[in-house]
């Protein structure tokens, strides 16, 4: 059988991390990750995957009408064909 080896440079590589916002109730907010060799993107809160405002071809994820239940942590992981990386978190301060 065949051993495939990946180039570390081939991996997802996030050139940079989603950063923490100070937001309102009601205020649209959106955190970006910008990344190299990324495919695919997949959000989480406070550890738990998200299904919505995001695309799963884009870096960004936006939250059109804040509510304190938005309140907590974000990450974001980018994978490719090589393997994944996962962002570091941001959190979401709402008052």
């Amino acid at each position: 059988y065949y051993t495939c080896v990946v180039p570390p440079e081939m991996l997802p590589f996030i050139s940079q991390q989603p950063i923490s916002i100070n937001a309102t109730v009601g205020q649209s907010v959106q955190f970006t990750a910008e990344n190299i060799y990324g495919m695919s993107y997949k959000w989480f809160h406070n550890g738990g995957a998200l299904a919505i405002n995001y695309h799963p071809d884009s870096g960004t994820y936006s939250i059109p009408y804040v509510k304190r239940s938005h309140s907590g942590s974000y990450e974001v992981r980018i994978t490719n064909w090589w393997g994944e990386t996962i962002s570091s978190g941001a959190n979401l301060y709402v008052a």
